[in-house]
């Protein structure tokens, strides 16, 4: 899961429509080709201050920032 961080002062930007995933066997190696997938809502907007802080393994804790 992805904490994203981004300051709504900062211009410009755009909406997201689509995630890539591809997903990864036990041993990490990909299964396939790169999905895309809907995002919800008619998307994710960003700009440029958007950034990835750390990874955490569950949404409990990643809600809790």
């Amino acid at each position: 899961m992805v904490v994203p961080c981004y300051s709504p002062e900062d211009e410009g930007g755009s909406t997201a429509k689509t995630l890539g995933v591809i997903f990864a066997d036990r041993k990490e190696s990909a299964t396939g080709k790169e999905e895309a997938v809907k995002l919800p809502n008619g998307g994710v907007f960003f700009n440029s201050a958007a950034a990835v802080t750390y990874w955490e393994d569950n949404a409990a804790d990643a809600l809790a920032w």
